[in-house]
This record gives C-alpha cells, structure tokens and sequence, in this order.
C-alpha cells in the first residue's frame, strides 16, 4: 500500500515512479493499493479505481483510471438527481390528486 506516494518527491521522481508502476513487467501482474490526491499520478498508473463512499457505505470498482472514474462518476449523480426530480414531481402531482375529496370512489 502507498500512502501519498507523490507528498515529497520531486517531479522527476513522480515521473519516474509513474512509468515505473505502468509499463515495468515487475508490477504488472500485481496489485497496488494507492491512496493519492495527485489525479496526474493517479491517470498515470490506474488501471480500475476503487471508490469507497461513506455517504452510500459502500464500495465500487470502476475499470480506468482515476479521470474514466470522475466522468462515470459525475454522469451517474446527474442521472440520480434527475431521478430525484421525477420522484418528487410524482409524489407532488399523487398528493396533488390525492387531495381534491375523493372518497369512496365519488367526488365530495
């Protein structure tokens, strides 16, 4: 596991560490666990990303690297805010019909 392995290295050295874990024969069979706010690095040496999401507590995977992950990501909160909205203007338009007097199947 590599906590924040970009924190004090110089560019040179990210630059290196990066080619280093993407194209050596040495990691590429292996799995890596990298925990970094650098999302250059991160696009560099990911192949899936994992996403741990306290709000929904749980854990995705997604194929790609950290940017394929943020586009997925961000397409996906759209399409649930859209589902909210149409949640919500069923639910208005059910209180809506609900509340003209209807009772035993005659209007009042």
């Amino acid at each position: 596991t590599a906590c924040q392995p970009t924190n004090h290295l110089s560019i040179t050295a990210v630059m290196w560490l990066a080619r280093e874990l993407s194209t050596s024969t040495v990691w590429k069979d292996r799995i890596i666990v990298v925990v970094s706010h650098d999302r250059y690095f991160l696009d560099e040496i990911c192949s899936d990303t994992l996403h741990i999401s306290g709000a929904a507590r749980r854990l995705t995977q997604s194929h790609g690297n950290y940017t394929t992950w943020a586009t997925r990501r961000a397409e996906q909160q759209k399409a649930y805010e859209k589902e909210v909205t149409l949640r919500e203007g069923e639910i208005d338009r059910m209180k809506a019909f609900a509340g003209h007097g209807f009772k035993y199947g005659g209007a009042s």
